[in-house]
Formats: C-alpha cells, structure tokens, sequence
C-alpha cells in the first residue's frame, strides 16, 4: 500500500528544534549582522506575494533587503545548507516505515537534491518519488 510521509519532523528533524536556530548559527559563524531578522524578511516577503519559490528566490530577496554583495549572499545560502545538513537528524522509526514507491512530501524551500542529501544522511535507502511545494502541503 502507498504511504505520504511529510519529510521535515516526520522523517527529519533538527537538533536545533526550531527553523530560526539555523539562521542564528549563521548569524553567529558568520558575523553577519542582522542576519537572521532579514533573512526571515526575505522568506516572509516571498510569502506574502503567494506561489511557489525555492532558496534561491530567497536569497535574491534577501540581497535585494541588505544591500550585500552577491558573492556575501552565495557565501551565507551555502552557509545556510551546511547548518541545515549539520543540524538534521533522522527519526529513525519513522524512516524504517518507508517503503519502495512511497512519496514524501515538504513544503520547504530547499531544493530536491539537497532534500535527497538529508535522506541519504538520515539512511533511507528506499527508491521514493518526492513533491516539494511550499503553497501547502495539500
């Protein structure tokens, strides 16, 4: 029987429990001031205008808001991933329930083969289809 597992605190979590820990570990390795208070702006901006959008958009927004160098914001998005693939953990009763051809779902923002990275560090070995959207899960 096929199942749909929502990916992110169904089969991943993270350490740092809350989605706004990431930005403030950025925040602090970084040194970048203000980081994470624009860095919610700029997800919250994209929001607001509704549809689809991915990391990327984000940190446009994001550069658009501060004024930083592209090279600055490229550097703070890889910083971004790094926290994020650092900070995830499995959860390891929930992934040992997927099976071949289930779908997982996220309304997340990061891209596929970033999400397909987690998986793989979190040790789902099965073949599964996944569809991201981040205008709801439905």
């Amino acid at each position: 029987m096929l199942k749909t597992w929502d990916i992110f605190d169904t089969l991943i979590a993270r350490r740092c429990i809350y989605p706004q820990a990431v930005f403030q570990i950025v925040e602090s390795v970084s040194g970048f001031p203000s980081f994470s208070r624009a860095r919610l702006l700029a997800e919250s901006d994209l929001l607001r205008r509704g549809g689809n959008f991915i990391l990327d958009d984000i940190y446009r927004q994001f550069q658009i808001l501060t004024n930083a160098p592209k090279d600055v914001c490229d550097a703070l998005q890889e910083m971004e991933c790094t926290v994020e693939f650092e900070e995830s953990i499995p959860i390891t009763e929930n992934l040992r329930q997927v099976k071949a051809g289930d779908i997982l779902i996220s309304d997340m923002y990061l891209p596929e083969n970033f999400i397909r990275r987690l998986l793989d560090k979190a040790g789902l070995l099965e073949p599964v289809e996944i569809v991201i959207t981040n205008s709801g899960k439905s």
